[in-house]
């Protein structure tokens, strides 16, 4: 997940070539930024939430458990990173308790 100033090509495609491994398939809607990817299968939303012929679909992960965003919301911009770090964090570790205190005595032991 990183924090973008824009949603177009130029901005998006490097991001994903840095974090997606060459001739991994990415599944994606019809966003235009998109276009440029090599192995890209789409699912256009107006029709279809699954697209019955390829079975690509997209899941709305980030914006059904994730409501956060610069422009609908009270939240200070310069506050997203640290909204965006915690959220990576509560992903990679559903015990978040007991996870935190492993991280924490494994960079500070005793």
């Amino acid at each position: 997940m990183e924090l973008v100033l824009r949603r177009d090509a130029t901005m998006l495609l490097p991001i994903i070539q840095r974090n997606v491994q060459a001739g991994t398939r990415i599944w994606s809607d019809e966003w235009g930024a998109y276009n440029g990817l090599n192995v890209h299968e789409t699912v256009n939303h107006t029709r279809h939430f699954v697209d019955p012929l390829t079975s690509c679909h997209t899941i709305d992960d980030i914006k059904s458990r994730w409501q956060i965003s610069a422009q609908h919301s009270n939240v200070q911009q310069q506050m997203l990173p640290s909204y965006i770090d915690e959220y990576m964090w509560r992903c990679k570790h559903p015990n978040t308790f007991s996870d935190l205190v492993v991280a924490i005595t494994s960079q500070y032991p005793v």
